[in-house]
């Protein structure tokens, strides 16, 4: 089997011009509509042997125009240019078009001649398709791709599939793929509509799972990520290519899929990579451009987690606490202090960071990720790179807003934890469930495969409790997507809490508005306060035993809301129930949707008779 040096030694001496290899490709005409891989002939072998010799001038091009600036290089470029219409257009497409396998179960045994002839294709090819970027002046570089596109309709699709093909194989040499995807279909203002157009076809129509295809991918790369420009440039390019993946508006499950099957985990992986193995990037310096390419790379990893945090569910939390996102976030002290760039200052890391700690603790209404982020606080003060606990000299680069909203994460973990440690002491919980002192109606209905039986909290109560404590039970196994026991129990808990906490204020909010009411002679009838609902909206941002979580309204009024959805009815089923106790309603970020489309709990909350004798 030929190797590629060989095989481009060859190819430089059969053709020592440019000249003489475009007659040569110009000579053999149109390439055949069907070739046969196994067999290309001696036809389309001559072929890549002129595409070979034009890509080997194009590499020495771009290297001679960095040391010299000599215009050889742009001469080279005109002169593709002028022929890639007629004559090397079309046979570069037949081999993107029928010499790269749909996927990696049509890839050709190792050894085998048409894997081989795989191999030529994979190494020459992509340096060609890169001879715009010989041009020094930026809008012929746009004008040049922009003909590529329309003169090859198709070319985008194929260099797509082409670099999917090399991101599942990870095989030939990839570096050289992203790097011309990227910068070919990238370039020009149109650039990313092509982009997100062409994944949406490798999507959609090569049925390729994109998403999941750059999960193993990443997970690849965690362990072979090196310090190397070329390595650290390719890593960049393929995740900036994910970006647009995942988020392409065409094919909108991608970024979902992606979050279902490991995505966060995996991203979590590659940015501690970065930031907690010291010898990853132990001799980039920061002024090199390969740290530049990294600083890319642990911003678009942190910035998707950031979104993946608020939009999907507190498993997503839980996925990416575990993976170690913060011990990961902490030890970035070289890219949390990088600052100057060739186009100004940027906090880009920072800010990502920050947005991504601010809506994680929009989920500490869970036990499962409150005890998890306890369990990650008390591991980064162990290990000493807790901020808080180091001089302030080490950490003055600490942006004030990322601080902030480490603090907050910390004060909300273990203001919620303190009130999980009060619930699981004693038989306090079992009460709560046995609606001796909270009352709970469900916010959920649960789907036929439910567990069946004359009360489902009592049956968690008898016989998952020991399990529940333990915290070895999680959401996913009761029903997936609903609340479970023990975050019905908690929210009971926590209204209580948030009740006595603040019983002043709401009893003072609560004369306020009966005297608003139409019944100003008694304020203190019993129909007014039947029709009178304290809020608790847990998706502020705010601490959550903050005074400015909570609002007085009533029934009527908050049938109208539109968080309350199809759970209206359970607002008048709460005033027929409540006899006396106090209307909670809560609104909690819910699995799968997060702030967006919220929980909607309502529970009735015993207070003292004292607080009632106030009304009168």
């Amino acid at each position: 089997m030929e190797s590629l040096d060989a095989f481009v030694a060859e190819a430089r001496a059969t053709h020592p011009t440019d000249a003489h290899a475009l007659t040569t490709l110009r000579k053999l005409g149109s390439p055949p509509k069907s070739p046969n891989p196994v067999h290309p002939g001696n036809s389309i072998r001559t072929a890549l042997r002129c595409i070979a010799a034009l890509a080997r001038n194009v590499t020495l091009g771009m290297k001679k125009q960095s040391q010299t600036g000599t215009q050889s290089p742009q001469s080279l470029a005109g002169l593709l240019r002028r022929y890639w219409p007629t004559v090397i257009g079309e046979w570069v497409v037949m081999f993107l078009e029928h010499f790269i396998p749909e996927d990696i179960n049509s890839l050709a045994p190792s050894g085998s001649e048409e894997r081989g002839f795989l191999d030529l294709v994979h190494g020459t090819v992509p340096k060609l398709i890169l001879f715009p970027f010989l041009m020094s002046i930026e809008q012929e570089k746009s004008d040049t791709v922009r003909e590529l596109k329309r003169t090859s309709p198709n070319f985008s699709q194929l260099l797509v599939k082409a670099i999917l093909f090399e991101v599942q194989t990870d095989y030939f040499r990839s570096a050289l793929w992203c790097f011309a995807l990227y910068t070919v279909l990238f370039n020009g203002e149109e650039g990313e509509n092509d982009l997100k157009h062409a994944f949406n076809d490798a999507f959609v129509v090569l049925k390729q799972p994109v998403s999941r295809i750059y999960i193993r991918h990443i997970h690849e790369q965690c362990d072979a990520v090196k310090e190397d420009p070329a390595s650290l440039r390719t890593l960049q390019t393929s995740m900036s290519l994910l970006q647009f993946c995942i988020h392409s508006e065409v094919c909108r499950g991608a970024f979902r899929d992606f979050n279902a099957n490991g995505g966060p985990a995996a991203l979590t992986r590659l940015l501690s990579a970065l930031t907690t193995r010291s010898k990853t990037l132990k001799n980039v310096s920061e002024v090199d451009s390969g740290f530049w390419q990294a600083y890319e790379i642990v911003e678009i990893c942190v910035h998707q987690l950031k979104l993946a945090g608020a939009f999907i569910s507190p498993f997503t939390v839980v996925e990416i606490v575990d993976a170690g996102v913060i011990p990961a976030i902490l030890s970035a002290t070289r890219f949390l202090r990088y600052r100057l760039t060739e186009i100004g200052p940027t906090h880009r890391v920072s800010a990502a960071s920050a947005g991504l700690l601010k809506n994680m603790t929009i989920f500490f209404c869970y036990p499962l990720v409150v005890r998890r982020i306890v369990r990650a606080v008390r591991k980064a003060k162990r290990l000493g790179i807790d901020w808080d606990d180091l001089p302030a000299h080490q950490t003055s680069y600490i942006d004030a807003s990322l601080r902030k909203h480490w603090r907050d994460c910390k004060a909300y973990a273990f203001e919620m934890y303190g009130i999980l440690q009060g619930m699981m002491n004693g038989q306090k919980a079992l009460q709560m469930c046995q609606f001796s002192g909270v009352s709970v109606i469900a916010t959920k209905t649960p789907p036929s495969s439910a567990k069946k039986g004359p009360s489902p909290n009592m049956f968690y109560v008898h016989h998952a409790w020991p399990f529940l404590t333990n915290y070895t039970v999680s959401l996913r196994e009761e029903y997936v997507g609903y609340p479970s026991s023990i975050d019905r129990t908690f929210w009971g808990e926590f209204a209580e809490r948030y009740i006595e906490k603040h019983k002043k204020a709401i009893f003072e909010a609560l004369i306020r508005d009966l005297r608003q009411t139409s019944n100003r002679a008694n304020p203190g009838n019993a129909l007014n306060l039947l029709d009178t609902v304290v809020v608790l909206n847990l998706c502020t941002g705010n601490p959550y035993l903050s005074a400015l979580n909570f609002t007085i309204s009533n029934i009527d009024k908050l049938a109208k809301d539109k968080r309350m959805g199809q759970y209206k009815g359970l607002l008048n089923e709460a005033r027929s129930h409540a006899h006396g106790r106090l209307i909670v309603v809560m609104f909690l970020a819910s699995i799968g949707k997060g702030i967006a489309v919220p929980w909607v709990n309502v529970r009735m909350v015993d207070v003292m008779d004292e607080f009632y004798r106030g009304l009168h």
